[in-house]
């Protein structure tokens, strides 16, 4: 990452498998669509082995998106499994994760 970042991550005991990880960074140079971060929140679900996620709900709050990402088994949404992925538009890096539900 950038060194305008600060990253908090925290990982499960068991597997060490990431958790959580939050960032904030106040760049407004926006170079990302909403439909581009909800692309790149999918392929980082995806690299992590989390197949058929599927965006849910999603929303701009300055400049970062906010993804929440549902499971898709037999054409049905598993709601409750929610993965919420933050994205920075100005590089589509992602700052945010969380997996608490999942």
């Amino acid at each position: 990452l950038q060194n305008d970042y600060t990253l908090f991550a925290q990982l499960t005991k068991k597997g060490g498998k990431l958790l959580t990880l939050t960032s904030y960074s106040d760049s407004n140079n926006t170079t990302k669509t909403l439909k581009e971060a909800q692309n790149i929140a999918e392929k980082f679900t995806n690299d992590m082995g989390l197949k058929n996620m599927e965006c849910v709900w999603s929303s701009v709050i300055g400049n970062n998106a906010y993804i929440n990402l549902a499971p898709i088994q037999n054409e049905t949404i598993i709601y409750p499994d929610l993965i919420k992925v933050k994205v920075d538009l100005s590089n589509g890096i992602i700052i945010g994760y969380e997996a608490k539900t999942y």
